[in-house]
């Protein structure tokens, strides 16, 4: 199955980098409060509601806070690419993901265009209506994982420590 974005926020590229930097960053945007599991050497398996299986899922390469290109190994397969250009309203987010179950063969096809296409187009949009939140909300950083200062200013702990309290 092949699902390809674009869409515009009001954000910048810097701020929707931070939940596209590593698959841990992305349960912020589609996750339903797990967390992702660190399998070691950069793979995590991250658990998908509706999903008959977590993605395990590595990023490959990130360039320059405005590309982030990952692989799925395991139950799922394929690969997936995200492009962050600034444009006049703020951040285009353009890119496509290929993801295959990987046991079904042939199958694969009738399953992903009976099944997953929907399911994978729902936890996508789930992502894009929170950023679109964030925006409207006037929120312009991402709120850093735990323990993590890579953002490393004050505004950005104050804009996680406002959404924890909203």
């Amino acid at each position: 199955m092949r699902y390809a974005f674009s869409e515009t926020f009001p954000l910048s590229a810097e701020t929707i980098f931070e939940y596209f930097r590593s698959p841990e960053s992305w349960m912020r945007l589609y996750g339903d409060g797990e967390h992702a599991i660190a399998l070691g050497n950069g793979w995590y398996a991250v658990p998908l509601a509706r999903s008959p299986a977590p993605l395990v899922v590595r990023v490959v390469s990130s360039s320059d806070r405005t590309q982030v290109d990952w692989v799925f190994r395991g139950f799922w397969r394929g690969s997936g690419r995200l492009t962050l250009t600034a444009v006049a309203a703020g951040t285009q987010v353009e890119g496509e993901e290929e993801i295959a179950i990987r046991c079904l063969g042939p199958l694969s096809y009738f399953i992903e265009r009976l099944v997953l296409a929907r399911v994978f187009r729902g936890i996508w949009n789930r992502g894009w209506r929170r950023l679109r939140r964030l925006a409207s909300a006037g929120r312009l950083r991402a709120r850093p994982l735990p323990g993590d200062n890579s953002c490393g200013t004050q505004e950005a702990e104050q804009a996680a420590a406002s959404e924890r309290t909203v």
